[in-house]
């Protein structure tokens, strides 16, 4: 997200600014294939007869991002409280 914010402030500052739909198309073009479903979701969900909006691919990005690391660190402790006490997590 830092990395894109700073390529939007270069075109700012070079004055080529982008309008909000293709900024968010170019942040949603960005993600790594694993956040497909996220991509094919916002190009679907946006309010009728609206365009996507930067503000809330970020928001959803965010959201989606926060409950990964939330599952993540479930599983690790589901995984602690399954092992045998005295012996270490492998």
């Amino acid at each position: 997200m830092n990395a894109f914010h700073g390529r939007i402030n270069q075109s700012t500052s070079l004055e080529l600014p982008l309008a909000d739909e293709v900024l968010a198309l170019l942040l949603l073009g960005s993600l790594p294939d694993s956040w497909e479903t996220l991509v094919v979701t916002q190009g679907n969900t946006g309010p009728e007869g609206k365009h996507l909006c930067l503000v809330r691919v970020k928001s959803s990005l965010l959201n989606e991002e926060a409950c990964l690391k939330d599952r993540e660190s479930r599983n690790r402790l589901e995984g602690l409280s399954h092992n045998e006490p005295g012996k270490r997590p492998e």
